[in-house]
């Protein structure tokens, strides 16, 4: 049996609570209300409870519901857990927290706890956790039906167990962890920047990687959102179409970071420098920043541009013709040191000062230094930002689902598309004609 206690507590003091929990009477939900922060409540466990499992829920947020809000709507953390008693009495305190003031603060907790941790879909995420603090289904183990259950997701591989595709890779979180892929390819602490371009429709491109830093699609239609190569994407004109990214602090303050995205670049282009994401400056006679894309200017490349103020441009670069077809490109620094990459691949290196430029705005689909403001003409997909310098596996990882690794002809991704597996070779598909045994003609 299951019962939801609501207690409010309304003056200063301490309060004693001991827990009526046998085995056959578990208590799942409590919600305690402090109205004064000054408020100390002890819980006990009752003498002859084995093995006393509860969760502690608190949050700091120091403000009553509005009208017709849900208690879902706070933000839940776990304060404690895993409190145990064996025959005998256990208590704890839940003092007053720090830095909220006393004692006119209104402060909430829910505690959940029981002789077993109350988990009804068995998924190891106890009830009041998916209700306060995951959103997950307390019924349903496999929110997302991903192929994980929401305690796998969470506790083992940290994926979303409400998205089915963590990574946006175009393969489910399931699947890939199945088959030895990563489903958090790209994800990274340094991530700051992530513009997926799946909005598809409105001027505002939101930055999935943290809030602010969303794009603001300049001189651009609704008609520029599209079809990418993974769900959404941008078609810029080539002629005055960007994406400015605003940037108060600047997102990029140190010496490493890594740029990449997703682009298209159409055989009709004219510019010299298509740019594909640039936080350039210039100073004097040399600049500061990054600026990456395609360079037609002598012979076609993929190029970064890299600077400091002080020295002539680093410069890696690789000898390619990307246009008519969708590539990736990133590039990384560390210190003096950079590299590019092409479809996850190293193709260049070189060595060379940086320091980041710190421009008013991050600029997508056309460069911000005056020497360098070529327009992108093409789609653009999947641009991110990063505070550190990739490792060539983090980059090959952002390739995964277009990547070979068992050499059939087929990519990751097409792979989960036709059922089949990635890791062993399948035979192209063949049409085999059998004669009659007669003699005969085919009809």
């Amino acid at each position: 049996m299951k019962h939801l206690l609501r207690i409010w507590l309304a003056s200063a003091g301490v309060m004693a609570l001991t827990l009526p929990v046998s085995s056959a009477d578990d208590v799942e939900l409590i919600e305690i209300v402090i109205q004064t922060n000054a408020n100390v409540l002890t819980l006990d466990v009752p003498t002859g409870t084995s093995n006393q499992i509860w969760e502690v829920y608190s949050t700091t947020q120091s403000t009553v519901l509005p009208a017709g809000g849900s208690w879902q709507d706070l933000s839940w953390v776990i304060a404690e857990t895993n409190l145990q008693s064996t025959n005998a009495l256990t208590s704890w305190s839940d003092l007053p927290q720090a830095g909220i003031p006393e004692p006119s603060e209104v402060t909430f907790r829910y505690y959940a706890f029981g002789n077993a941790q109350i988990d009804d879909d068995q998924d190891d995420l106890c009830n009041a956790r998916e209700y306060l603090v995951t959103y997950t289904d307390a019924q349903d183990p496999d929110t997302d039906d991903d192929g994980l259950t929401d305690g796998e997701e969470l506790l083992l591989h940290g994926t979303d167990p409400l998205v089915a595709d963590t990574d946006h890779d175009g393969m489910p979180d399931g699947w890939e962890v199945d088959y030895g892929l990563n489903p958090l390819s790209g994800f990274h602490d340094s991530l700051v920047g992530w513009w997926p371009f799946d909005d598809g429709t409105g001027t505002s491109a939101v930055n999935s990687a943290m809030s602010g830093y969303d794009g603001e699609l300049m001189n651009m239609s609704t008609s520029a959102w599209g079809q990418g190569v993974l769900g959404g994407a941008l078609s810029f004109d080539g002629s005055d179409d960007y994406v400015r990214v605003l940037q108060s602090p600047a997102m990029l303050t140190g010496s490493e970071f890594t740029a990449c995205g997703w682009v298209y670049l159409d055989p009709s282009y004219s510019a010299d420098y298509p740019t594909l994401i640039a936080d350039m400056g210039s100073c004097g006679s040399y600049y500061d920043g990054f600026w990456l894309g395609h360079d037609d200017d002598y012979v076609p490349a993929v190029a970064a541009l890299l600077d400091d103020c002080t020295s002539p441009l680093t410069y890696p670069y690789a000898t390619a013709s990307i246009t008519g077809a969708w590539v990736h490109l990133a590039v990384t620094v560390s210190g003096t040191s950079s590299i590019l990459y092409l479809n996850g691949v190293e193709v260049a290196s070189a060595t060379g000062g940086f320091s980041p430029s710190e421009q008013s705005e991050v600029r997508i689909g056309w460069g911000n230094d005056p020497s360098y403001t070529y327009h992108w003409k093409g789609m653009i997909d999947d641009v991110r930002l990063y505070t550190s310098a990739l490792s060539s596996n983090e980059i090959a990882n952002l390739y995964d689902a277009f990547a070979d690794p068992d050499g059939d002809g087929y990519t990751n991704l097409e792979e989960y598309q036709a059922g089949a597996n990635p890791t062993v070779s399948n035979p192209p598909p063949q049409i085999v004609i059998t004669y009659p045994v007669n003699g005969g003609t085919l009809p």
